[in-house]
């Protein structure tokens, strides 16, 4: 223990052996730097007690070369990439001791960054983070069993206004309804049925005389549901009722299509022949319940036509005014 010259807030300084080299000199290793004496004394007392590893002076740049040599074998070319794409942020404290890194400098590069990345890759940085504290924590290269990296605090995640079918896209979708394939799209922009459910449609479910559907099964709520067939579908529902097939929509040999062979082979190429943006098909299940819910239909009516048991979910996920509306609105004032 000794204490360095000159007017320094933190004078004295703990250092303890940690070898001797071949030619007998000695190793010193700084425990660290202290504003008193007796501090630092017992800092000196506390390292007999749990003596400092042997890997406490390495430096976040050599914590994270000792990690990654490992991980990197055993994880894929995808993720090794995020991780380095997530590095090159965090390695602006590779000469920094592992030890003495705290969230406080880990804080403050997501905080810098947060103004030009995504939440994801702000989301990545930390799990690097907290991947390397638990790597130094198994190893002893930091004494502290706290993982300074977990207690990244990342900014909220930005709600993004989801994008709908427009009016004038209902109109082309009309106008050209006698292509092949555009019915099938208006009948979900009409029945709010999910992908899956609307492809797995029975025939013998659905009832023209009635004018009804009975169908869905994503959630105990959404299982065989009634769904209205509107008057402005009813014609397309019954047209492909008619043609051979046990499921209302199929391929020309009557064989059931898949949710996956509808979306790549049948969807987007209709969106795409009729110039329409190529909103996923979903966005047919947002714009019914946003049309519905804008019509000023009840939300427990729509919860049941939809298959949501929690109608406050519903209102927030769905529910969406786009800016023409609000716009619209506003000039009434």
């Amino acid at each position: 223990m000794y204490k360095l010259q000159g007017n320094r807030r933190r004078p004295w300084v703990a250092e303890i052996t940690m070898g001797w080299t071949e030619e007998g000199k000695r190793k010193p290793q700084i425990i660290g730097y202290f504003e008193t004496e007796e501090e630092a004394e017992n800092a000196l007392i506390l390292n007999r007690i749990n003596p400092l590893s042997p890997k406490a002076n390495m430096t976040w740049d050599e914590t994270y070369e000792e990690w990654s040599a490992i991980k990197y074998k055993k994880i894929k070319d995808k993720t090794v990439e995020s991780y380095k794409g997530a590095w090159k942020y965090l390695s602006k404290l590779k000469k920094m001791k592992c030890r003495d890194i705290r969230t406080s400098h880990l804080q403050k590069i997501i905080d810098q960054q947060s103004k030009r990345l995504g939440r994801s890759s702000l989301s990545k940085m930390k799990t690097l983070a907290t991947l390397l504290f638990k790597y130094a924590i198994r190893e002893d290269i930091v004494a502290s069993e706290k993982n300074y990296g977990s207690l990244i605090e990342l900014p909220k995640a930005k709600k993004k206004e989801k994008v709908l079918f427009t009016q004038k896209h209902y109109d082309i979708l009309f106008a050209n309804a006698h292509i092949e394939w555009v019915d099938t799209i208006l009948i979900m922009l009409y029945t709010g049925f999910r992908i899956s459910e609307f492809v797995s449609l029975l025939k013998d479910h659905v009832y023209l005389d009635k004018k009804l559907i009975i169908g869905g099964g994503k959630t105990e709520a959404g299982t065989d549901r009634i769904v209205p067939i509107h008057s402005k579908i009813y014609n397309f529902v019954e047209k492909w009722y008619s043609k051979e097939g046990k499921t209302l929509i199929h391929k020309k040999d009557g064989s059931k299509i898949s949710g996956n062979y509808y979306r790549k082979y049948i969807y987007y190429p209709t969106l795409e022949k009729l110039k329409i943006p190529q909103l996923v098909p979903h966005t047919t299940r947002h714009t019914f319940i946003t049309r519905l819910n804008d019509a000023g239909v009840d939300p427990k009516t729509i919860a049941k036509i939809v298959g949501h048991t929690d109608v406050n979910f519903m209102l927030n996920t769905y529910a969406h005014k786009n800016i023409e509306e609000l716009t619209n609105a506003i000039e009434k004032l």
